[in-house]
């Protein structure tokens, strides 16, 4: 169980809740904010429903032990059992672009899980839904191939290793250099950590999935 003391709250687009720890420096709550409302203009359709924790190093080691920066979970209940819950490591990164690029990428994985929602649109969806698999990006076929051709054995994917510990973080990682390179402010031609180009295969299929969310999961208006 967590133990913290919430310092301040705010809520963006009354969708995305972002708690901040008591006792984090004022330029670092000011940062993280940047970077949550940055986000949520550039793709508003890549957050829905999702509560954002910005904790202290002790506190985050004390909860996750050695995990590198973020993860995410789910908080759902019986009233909102697709609700996701995100904790940033607050003091992780030198820049500000590390430490967007950490909420991007664990935001990927909310994206991921929601996109089998609004496919699916199950009525009623219970809590295991997604814990039976879903209709989740990860679990498309497409993204398994690609998965399979840049993560299989001998290879050397272009988004770096990390993307290869398992399907989820490989589509994760996909999202997260997408954005990273054609979307945010100063977007560049190559990936984020690796320096190789973008594969032109995986951005064709995320930005299908990114048009497919956009257009309130009608696959007819995105060549799909």
């Amino acid at each position: 169980n967590k133990v913290y003391s919430v310092d301040s709250s705010y809520t963006v687009d009354n969708h995305i809740i972002v708690d901040f720890e008591k006792g984090l420096k004022a330029d670092t709550i000011d940062t993280y904010k940047k970077i949550i409302e940055d986000i949520n203009q550039r793709l508003p359709h890549y957050i829905k429903d999702t509560k954002i924790t910005i904790l202290s190093k002790n506190t985050f080691v004390s909860v996750w032990g050695d995990c590198p920066t973020g993860v995410n979970y789910s908080h759902g209940t019986n009233k909102y059992p697709l609700s996701r819950s995100l904790d940033i490591l607050s003091s992780w990164g030198d820049s500000y672009a590390d430490k967007y690029y950490v909420v991007i990428h664990e935001l990927g994985h909310s994206f991921d899980f929601y996109y089998g929602y609004g496919l699916d649109k199950p009525k009623p969806i219970t809590k295991d839904y997604y814990a039976k698999g879903g209709n989740s990006i990860s679990n498309q076929n497409d993204i398994k191939e690609l998965y399979n051709k840049y993560c299989g054995y001998g290879k050397k994917s272009p988004l770096g290793s990390y993307s290869c510990k398992s399907i989820t973080e490989f589509t994760a990682e996909s999202l997260a250099q997408y954005y990273g390179t054609f979307v945010a402010q100063v977007p560049t031609p190559k990936v984020y950590y690796t320096g190789e180009p973008y594969p032109d295969d995986l951005k064709k299929v995320i930005e299908k999935y990114l048009c497919i969310a956009k257009n309130d999961y009608d696959k007819t208006k995105c060549n799909a």
